[in-house]
């Protein structure tokens, strides 16, 4: 009856690393059969599979016979008298990361038969594809971090990858250029979608049930326009950071109006329009001063209506004429304190 040895376990191997396989604990008794004619006719068998991604160099202890088994071959050795085991030593490393590590012999007993090699394993170290018709795939119990599935092609290695943590990124090769287009982390943000200089499409209604952190919104573009809030007691709130602004542009690129952390600003020559297309004020400023004169208004262009109030009590007489773009000559019957306003349409 066949004996399987102790599996070899490869996770952690490199170039160089070296390992025995004996005999000696598993039960086998070879010594003394030198002279048992049976054992001649029939010798014991090693059948011996590399389920890795490396090349080793096997040989054994007794008969000093060795050969190369490459990653995922089957071998079957006829077994001189008396051997004990052999030694296993790694050579060289294909560039695919197997989903199993592993060394694994069966010992076959003089006049066992042995069965027919296997053309080849499950491993898919020579880069083929494993079909199974299981409906769950499980790993389990692994390290934090420990890569447990990973997709490349022959441009871009692990476009896709996902660890044991939970941790994964999803790339796709574009014509020779990757791009990133999920990413799940286990520190800062959990997750982050596409990357910086690309453009994330949202092809239905997005949805945001909290707070919604814009850091520079360049372009808005498409036939659609930005749909309201809506549910009940729905309530957007837009707050701009210290020093921030958010500017209103036409889509020609025409600046129509700013709002920083000191209010409204409409831009220059740029008017308010209420329903049924008609104009209203599109800049006001106040001034002050004494007595009749000619004053700068402040407004950037000729107002078409200036007013003046008296800060001092009683009546009197008060105009204005010779409007300018920069200045306004206000008559005032006394020398009065006023406090004017002047109107640009």
């Amino acid at each position: 009856m066949s004996i399987a040895l102790p599996l070899v376990d490869l996770t952690s191997a490199v170039i160089g690393t070296t390992g025995v396989v004996s005999f000696q604990n598993a039960g086998i008794g070879i010594g003394g059969a030198d002279s048992n004619p049976s054992f001649l006719k029939n010798p014991p068998h090693l059948r011996v599979f590399n389920d890795s991604k490396f090349s080793l160099y096997i040989q054994f202890i007794q008969s000093s016979s060795s050969d190369h088994l490459r990653p995922g071959a089957w071998r079957t050795y006829e077994l001189s008298p008396g051997e004990a085991g052999f030694h296993w030593t790694v050579e060289s490393i294909m560039s695919v990361n197997a989903p199993i590590e592993e060394l694994t012999s069966t010992y076959y007993f003089p006049n066992e038969s042995v069965p027919i090699d296997d053309v080849l394993g499950n491993s898919p170290v020579g880069g083929g594809v494993t079909t199974s018709n299981s409906q769950t795939l499980s790993n389990e119990g692994n390290p934090a971090g420990t890569l447990v599935i990973d997709v490349g092609d022959s441009v871009f290695a692990q476009l896709m990858t996902l660890f044991s943590d939970g941790s994964s990124t999803w790339a796709v090769d574009q014509t020779g250029t990757k791009h990133q287009v999920i990413k799940i982390q286990t520190s800062g943000n959990p997750l982050q979608i596409g990357q910086n200089g690309d453009t994330t499409e949202v092809l239905g209604t997005l949805l945001v049930d909290q707070n919604m952190d814009v850091g520079t919104v360049n372009e808005i573009t498409g036939t659609n326009s930005w749909a309201a809030v809506t549910g009940t007691g729905g309530t957007m709130n837009t707050r701009i950071q210290s020093g921030g602004t958010i500017n209103f542009q036409t889509p020609a690129g025409t600046s129509i109006a700013s709002i920083a952390s000191n209010g409204l600003q409409l831009a220059s020559n740029q008017r308010v329009r209420w329903e049924a297309g008609a104009d209203t004020l599109r800049q006001t400023h106040s001034f002050t001063g004494t007595g009749t004169g000619t004053y700068s208004h402040g407004c950037a262009a000729a107002p078409f209506w200036v007013g003046a109030i008296v800060s001092q009590s009683g009546s009197a007489t008060q105009g204005f004429d010779t409007i300018t773009s920069t200045q306004v000559h206000i008559t005032l019957g006394s020398s009065l304190n006023f406090s004017a306003l002047c109107l640009v349409g």
